[in-house]
């Protein structure tokens, strides 16, 4: 957080801190980053509202009214979690083709290209929060029961065939 009390994420590359700040956002937080150097977070926009994404690129869902991403494999997939009108944190899974991020998509807007959705809600739980994948697509994160105790997940989403 810098004097004025503007949050900046950062990466740290060969010893150096780089800022890293969302365009035109008031604060930014970094979370993740994949293999190929893309960077994933959250960030208050001018109007004092909260969204999140890849560097640089925002994913307002129309129907969330915040939204945090927290990991991007490096096939693209990204995780995070996001708030619905009544209050209730969902995590999500995300999967971008190369067409939406080349071209900066956002959902709420319309994509330039295809995006697959899922919600990701433990059984029972008051609230999910998805927070990392790996290449196998396995999403490990954490959820809230209705006693407000909070409890580790590991969702494998397709198969994995060992040798």
């Amino acid at each position: 957080m810098d004097r004025a009390g503007k949050q900046h994420g950062f990466l740290l590359s060969d010893g150096n801190f780089v800022p890293i700040d969302h365009p035109g956002a008031l604060s930014t937080w970094a979370y993740g980053i994949n293999s190929t150097g893309d960077i994933v977070g959250y960030h208050i926009d001018t109007a004092g509202l909260p969204g999140g994404g890849v560097l640089g690129v925002s994913f307002d869902f129309p129907f969330s009214v915040a939204n945090s991403v927290w990991d991007m494999s490096a096939r693209g997939e990204l995780v995070g979690y996001y708030t619905d009108a009544a209050k209730k944190v969902h995590g999500f899974l995300l999967r971008l083709d190369d067409s939406a991020m080349t071209f900066s998509a956002n959902p709420h807007l319309g994509l330039n290209g295809s995006f697959v959705f899922t919600s990701i809600d433990y059984p029972g739980a008051t609230a999910t929060f998805a927070q990392g994948i790996n290449t196998d697509e396995d999403v490990v994160g954490f959820y809230v029961d209705s006693a407000k105790k909070t409890h580790a997940f590991f969702l494998q989403l397709r198969r994995h065939h060992r040798e």
